[in-house]
This record gives C-alpha cells, structure tokens and sequence, in this order.
C-alpha cells in the first residue's frame, strides 16, 4: 500500500471513530493478531480499554503498516465478518485512485463515482444506478447507504489542486499550497478537510443536541424563570425606593439651601437697613459738621491747600452716607438658570447591564476540619498568584501563608504560628503581623519563604500598604478603642491614630486603604465600615446593624470603589467613594457563601476567600477608556483623555503633536507624537508622567501585537507609507511597506491580529490590506463601492475583524480570511461618523464618533 492510499484512508479515521463497534467485545485486534496482521503490542494497546479515538487510530495504523501481505484486505474481511460491511466498502473506496470509487454496477467503459453503497447486495452504486436500484420492486427493501463526499472543490488561487485540507484560523479549506504559503503557521492548517466537517458536524449537533434538552428542562427552567421574575420585581421595587430615598435626600438638600439663602437675605436686609437708618445719627452729623465748618474758616492758606483734598473726601463720604436720597442697593434674590439635567444628575441613573461578575476560576483549599482552619487575610501577587493566610482560633500553630496559582496550584506554604494578618507588597514580598505568647511583630517574608526582616509592633492585627508603600496595622487588643498604626517598611512608625467601636471588640477589626490614602476600618463587631483621613480624621461611616449582619474583608479598587463582604448575609456590598451603597455585587444565588475576605488582583478582578475554603475570582465589569483627541488648527490642544466606561475622567494629559496611541499590557500608554521639533514614541504611566521614549520617524497611528510589540504607522503623505515595528526599549525590529493607489491626505489607521498580522486602514483608497508579520500581503478588503471612507480598525480575540466606514456611518463586521459578514452597527443604530474602535477587555466593542461620543455595545 503506497503513502497516496494510506493518505486516503486516514481521512476515513472519523467514520471508524463513530461506528467502529468495540475491537474487545467483537474480537477484531484477537483476530487480526492470530492472522499475523498486527503485533501483541498493538493489540494490547486496543484492548487495554474501551475503545477511543487514538486505540482506533492506532490499530488502523498498524494495519496499514504490517509487514503481512494482505494485511489490509484481512482487515476489511474481517469488518464484513463482523457485520461492519459499511465500514468496509468505505475504507475500499478510499484506496481507489480518485479517492471516490466506482460504480459497481455501470459498464466497465463507462463507470460513474460511486454515491452510494447497497448493504445487502454489498457495492458501489452511483446516483443513477441507485435510483433504479431503488425502483425495482425486489430490491426496494434494500438498504442503501450514502458515502461520504469526496472533497473535489478546486483552490480559486490554484486552479488544478483540490481543496483537501482546512484551515480553523481562517476557517476555510485551503489546497497544500496554501498551507505552505498564506496559510503558513496557522494552528492546525493541515486538518483534513473531511475530518475536519466531520468534527464541525459533531459541535453542531451537540448544540442541537443541548437545544433538545430544553423541552425536557422545562419544568426546571420555568422554576429558574419564576426565581428570576420574582428577583427582578425585587430589583424594580429596590430601584424605585432607592429614588423615592433619593427625592427625600434631594429635597432636604434643597431646604438646607434655601435656609442658607434666608439667611444671606437677611444678612444682606440688616445691612442695607443699617445704611438707611440715618435719623438718629443727624444730630452727631451737626457736630461734625460745625467742627469742619470751623476748621476750614479758621485754616490758613498753607494748610487749605495741604489738607483740602483730605477734607473735601470726608466730607462727600458724609453727604453720601446721611442724604437720604443717596442711591441704596436694591435687595432681590437671583435664580441660576439650570436645567433638567442638573436634577437627574443629582438624582443618578438606571443601570441595566451585566451588573453580576463572571466567575473565572475557583478552587478550594485543603484546611483542617477539626480543629477549624479559616482563611483570615488574601491578596494577590504581581503575577496573578493569589496569597491567604489561614487562622485557627483552637490551634495558632495551624496558622499558614499560601500562596497558590489562580486555579488552585499550590506554589509555597509558610507555617506562621500566631499569624493575624498578610499584604503583599510592591516587590512581591509579603508582610505579615505575628501576635503569639511570645512574639509581637511585623515580618517581610521573601517569596521563597525566607524572612527578609521583622520589627516589634504592640498588639498588631490585620496588615494592609497604602499608595506611598508604608504599612498600616490594626490593633488588635480586645475594647472599643483601637489604634491604627502606619509605619515604615524598616519598622520607623509614622503616625499612630484611634478607632473607636460602640461595642467591645471580640472580632478583629480589618483593614485597608484607598488610592488616596485614606483608611477603611471593617468592624464586624458594630457591622460598619469607618473610613478615615491618612491622619486619622474621621471622614463618613457606612454600614450598621440593619444594614449589614457582619462586615468582614474590605477592598478597594482603583476608582475607589469599596467592596466589603458580610460573612453572615452571604453578599458583598459594593459602596461608592463617598459612602453611598451601589448593589450587591454577590449573593448567595451567586453561590456565595460566608465570604471572609476579599481582594482586587493585579487585573482588576474580585477575589473572595469563603469561610470553607473556597477561592473564587471574579471579572467585575468596567474597564477604563482611553481617548486620543485632535485638532487640525492648533497642535498644542490635543490630548490624552483617561475615563471609565461611564464618561468619569480620571485623568487628562496635554500632548502637543499628538498622532496615536494604544494601551501596553501594564497599563501605560504608547503614544506617536509629532510637533515642529520633535518626532517620537512616549510611554506614558497610568499618572500622565513619561516613563520612556525614543525617536521615530514621521509617526503616525501606533498599536501593540501579540508580542508586546509597538507597530507604528508612518504618517508622511504619499502613496508610499512604511510599517515600522520596534521594541517597547526603541529597537527597530523590522521596516516594511504599505501601498496606497492614491496620494495620503489622510492618516492611515493600524492594527494587530491575535496572530501577528498587521491590517492598514487606508482612508484615501478606502481599502483595509493584511499584511503577514514580515509583511507580505495577504489580501484586502474594501474599495469604492464598498466602503466610503475607512478610518479605525480593530480585532477580536477570535480574529474579526471591525472597520469604521466613517462617511457611510457604519461598521462592518469581516471574517479573519477577508469575507463580509454583516454590518454590526449602522446610522439605524444611532451611529454618526464612527472615527475610530477598539475591543475592551470584556470583549465589547468600543466606538469614539467624531462628535465626541464614546459608545460601548455589546454585539456577540
């Protein structure tokens, strides 16, 4: 058998797969090793277990390689022995020379590719013979069976070679000189065509098959239906009292000023009454008057041209301040003029959304049951690790430090005996506070386990850093009154301030602080959080019995966002920076249960540590937006704008000559600029400061590939553009060419695919061309007809690709091979001239216009 043939009967491994009965309880591998055909290794690998994809493989394998002759053709004997008879007749057609077979039935001058097989009459039949096969009367009842299709579909780009194989990257089949060619380096391009519709078969139908299941859930679903109703009429009815509370607030606001105006009028009345109260003040005004009367009869020439200027002033301020006809300010109070927007700004908004985060991982770790082993402090490394510290009340030598992957894999254990509380620092070393018999203090451990230092610290508790790196402890001592201390890394103690509860602490108070450095205290003991300045000044206090049963860990994202968890109510409290409660942002119909502690990882992600042991971390949704803005007229007006998916502008940075940016995977901030004198690439930090630069010729749009490399567009007018690509340090990686048809009086936009291609949006050819990472090209989309302006471009994870049409207010929607698919947003949308998009982390779609609307949509 020729390597053709083998190649042929591969493509058949899938058939095999689905109907081949069990090799063990047929006695097929016994049989075909009794005859020689195959080894005792190959047939103790088929039996060793239930029949699966690779043992079939395997033994299909060895047959086609045993040194027996015949080999292959005692195999399919033996298939029709054992009733497989169709496994047999498709496992013989491939070995023909087309791959199809023939009609057995047609005239040997004139034979057909067979369509078909009879199982009863045991041949080959092309579509006309089965026909007739079908029509005569006794052999109707006979069963007829199709064969799978041969893959006779021609490349388009070369004419005589088959499409055999497919490419999942592309989605598309591909000949073998595609697969070498623009198909080169895609995951799995040399997947056999058939094998591969066949798989694609198999996920459809599993869909179907998961679609079926719905009719017999139904009960069950109309149970969740009903649970689901039931909580959003919950929600509704939370949401219009939040507003009839919010009215109340609004209101009282409105009293309290109009108290402060009455009495601004008031103050104003006195005063202009005082001023015209002139009656009682005449007679004094005649002694006055009689005394200057005098002083200036009486005066010398010298001393009336000295002091005649000084006399003539006091005596109109007289005039005016007693002549009752001397103009009086009028007394009114002025309105503002304002308008509805102010009142629902000041009243907030209706949120519907994903407002419940999306697990990603959870495990579960090994604690004591008996004695009882809890987690009492997490945190999470630069790197995504996540850190707990376990107590237990019965045991201080059960307290531990693990630190452990994200789904589970335990990395280090340190065995802390008198362990109270851990933070992770910037370094990746972790503080921790011991409190044992004998031993009082704050430690840094090393990664590896080691302590690097330790100070004395009086009764310390939990341990968090604040945004200068110093360490804040919580006393732990049993009363109301407890001191926050804040010291330095080497033990130096900065400042010491009181918190104070309303009831004796038998549960440790925890801690954290916020970006600004003010301090949260969690106090389950009065079920409230107290949040106080960086010098100890109380600020608001949030919580309270009522409110929460027992607020536990506390956290605070980067808006100041705080998150505390109520360990006896099963949820999670989300609280805005000024104290004001958001949502529950879990439950227990999340699946929580007695959240402990909790964390904001190095991602942004939520991670909860449950009283059982449980570690689960979740995608809050969010994600902040970056807008690069621009001015024609005047360069030195353009900037870079950073704000939250709701329009909040956390920070705003002014770059003359501003021409790109895009987002590193550290949060800092590449952007091109050119001005008269400068021509470079700066990385900016997340605080608006120039980490980095180097020199760039003529810069234009600029992204980052899958690489972390920096892709920059140039930006010089021509049809002649180049694609320069560097290191993040300046180190030019490589320089390639991008060819427009037309002149460039517009900037050409850039991106990246998941695999390294570079796509250039061309405006003035209104063409978008992908190129390979070296770049060759690969092909393109658009033109005249197509698109009427092509501005910003980007790409989904599943390499989709999205283009503004900017004069045509669309965005169109192509596949990773270059084919439309559908227009994903249009005018009818409400979309006016989409300049540029981007995918968020959550993987929407994100759209600046050109009127300064910034759109996030949802569209998978």
């Amino acid at each position: 058998m020729n390597e053709d043939q083998k190649k042929k009967i591969r493509q058949r491994y899938v058939y095999l797969v689905n109907n081949l009965t069990d090799p063990r309880s047929t006695g097929l591998a016994a049989h075909l090793y009794q005859d020689g055909v195959i080894e005792l290794r190959d047939r103790q690998i088929v039996e060793k277990e239930k029949a699966t994809e690779d043992a079939i493989k395997h033994l299909l394998d060895a047959v086609m390689n045993s040194s027996h002759s015949g080999a292959f053709d005692c195999f399919l004997k033996l298939l029709e022995e054992y009733g497989q008879d169709y496994l047999a007749i498709v496992l013989r057609q491939s070995t023909s020379s087309d791959g199809t077979g023939l009609c057995d039935v047609c005239p040997e001058d004139n034979k057909s590719p067979a369509t078909s097989v009879c199982l009863d009459c045991k041949e080959l039949m092309c579509s006309t013979c089965a026909g007739c096969h079908k029509r005569t009367r006794i052999l109707k009842e006979h069963k007829l069976q199709e064969l799978p299709a041969a893959v006779t579909d021609k490349c388009q780009v070369h004419p005589s070679i088959y499409l055999k194989s497919y490419c999942p990257q592309c989605d598309v089949l591909v000949c073998e000189r595609c697969m070498v060619d623009t198909h080169k380096g895609h995951t799995d391009a040399w997947k056999d065509a058939i094998t591969a519709a066949e798989d694609l078969k198999c996920k459809l139908n599993g869909i179907i098959d998961e679609i079926k299941d719905i009719p017999l859930n139904k009960h069950s679903i109309e149970k969740e239906e009903k649970e689901q109703l039931a909580d959003l009429d919950e929600q509704r009815q939370r949401a219009k009292q939040a507003i009839d509370t919010r009215v109340d607030e609004v209101c009282k606001l409105a009293k309290v000023c109009a108290e402060k105006a009455k009495e601004e009028v008031d103050k104003a009345y006195l005063d202009i009454k005082l001023q015209l109260q002139i009656t009682n003040k005449i007679a004094s005004l005649e002694k006055q008057l009689k005394a200057y009367e005098n002083m200036v009869n009486d005066a010398s020439v010298s001393s009336v041209v000295k002091n005649h200027a000084e006399w003539e002033t006091s005596l109109k301020e007289m005039l005016q301040t007693h002549s009752p006809t001397s103009p009086v300010p009028a007394l009114r109070f002025q309105t503002i003029t304002w308008t509805e927007t102010a009142i629902q700004q000041a009243m907030g908004a209706v949120v519907i959304g994903e407002i419940t985060p999306t697990l990603i991982t959870q495990h579960q770790l090994q604690c004591s049951k008996d004695p009882l082993e809890l987690p009492i402090a997490v945190d999470s490394m630069p790197g995504g690790d996540v850190v707990v510290g376990t107590g237990c009340n019965a045991d201080k030598n059960k307290h531990r430090i693990i630190t452990s992957s994200s789904t589970g894999d335990i990395k280090k254990e340190i065995k802390v005996t008198g362990l109270k509380g851990l933070t992770v620092l910037r370094d990746g070393t972790i503080a921790a506070t011991v409190c044992d018999d004998s031993t009082r203090e704050v430690r840094i451990y090393t990664k590896d386990g080691g302590v690097k230092s330790s100070f004395k610290c009086s009764t310390p508790g939990r341990i968090t850093v604040n945004h200068e790196g110093q360490l804040v402890v919580m006393d732990s001592s049993i009363g109301t009154c407890n001191n926050v201390m804040v010291y330095h890394t080497d033990g130096t103690q900065i400042r010491v301030f009181s918190d104070i509860s309303s009831k004796p602490a038998p549960y440790f108070n925890d801690i954290t602080t916020t970006p600004s450095g003010d301090v949260i205290v969690s106090d389950p003991n009065d079920c409230c959080i107290r949040v106080y300045t960086p010098e100890g000044q109380l600020r608001y206090t949030y919580g309270g019995e009522g409110v929460m049963k027992c607020s536990h860990g506390v956290c605070v994202d980067e808006d100041g966002t705080i998150f505390i968890s109520d360990n006896l109510a099963n949820n999670i409290h989300q609280v805005s920076p000024a104290g004001q409660f958001m949502r529950y942002v879990l439950t227990d119909k999340d699946g929580l249960r007695a959240p402990r502690v909790v964390c904001i990882n190095q991602e942004g992600h939520l991670v909860v540590a449950q009283q059982n042991g449980w570690i689960k971390t979740y995608n809050t949704p969010g994600g902040d937006v970056v807008v690069g803005t621009w001015c024609t007229a005047d360069i030195t007006k353009r900037r870079v704008i950073i704000c939250s998916s709701t329009g909040d502008i956390k920070k705003e940075i002014k770059v003359t000559g501003l021409r790109g940016l895009t987002v590193l995977r550290d949060g800092t901030i590449a952007a091109t600029v050119w001005d008269g004198s400068t021509q470079e690439v700066r990385i900016y930090t997340k605080d608006g400061g120039v980490k980095s630069s180097f020199k760039c010729s003529t810069p234009g749009r600029i992204t980052v590939n899958h690489e972390g490399q920096l892709a920059v567009m140039d930006s010089s007018r021509g049809t002649y553009n180049n694609v320069m690509v560097y290191h993040t340090d300046g180190t030019q990686v490589r320089v390639f060419s991008d060819i427009s048809s037309k002149p460039a009086p517009y900037f050409k936009y850039i991106s990246t695919t998941g695999s390294g291609d570079v796509i250039v949006s061309d405006p003035n050819d209104r063409w978008i061309r992908v190129y390979t990472p070296e770049g060759q090209l690969r092909y393109t989309y658009g033109g005249e007809g197509v698109m009427k302006g092509s501005h910003g471009v980007c790409v989904d994870e599943d390499g989709t690709i999205f283009i503004c049409d900017f004069h045509a207010y669309n965005i169109h929607q192509v596949s990773p091979a270059g084919q439309f698919m559908r227009y994903v947003l249009t005018a009818k949308d409400g979309l006016r001239a989409p300049h540029d998009v981007c995918i968020n982390q959550e993987g929407h779609l994100v759209v600046a216009q050109e009127d300064g609307w910034i759109k996030t949509y949802k569209y998978k």
